[in-house]
């Protein structure tokens, strides 16, 4: 499903949208599950949630992604 606010796709389990970091969901159980085809490359320093090359905000909480996953993508 879209962000409402920067339309990128979300997965049913995100709270927080990868591109904005804008909050998608409240009051949900939220999974640490990477959608299938994706490749973990880095965790987010804040909660530990697995992260893959194109985000720019964890999607379990919304922290900015600092580090190899934005810098240097997958090779």
């Amino acid at each position: 499903m879209p962000c409402d606010k920067c339309g990128a796709m979300t997965g049913p389990n995100d709270q927080f949208c990868s591109k904005c970091g804008f909050q998608l969901q409240q009051g949900q159980r939220y999974s640490e599950i990477v959608e299938e085809g994706q490749e973990v490359v880095d965790t987010c320093d804040k909660c530990g949630a697995g992260v893959t090359a194109d985000q720019m905000f964890c999607t379990v909480c919304g922290s900015p992604i600092m580090g190899d996953a934005i810098e240097s993508g997958v090779d």
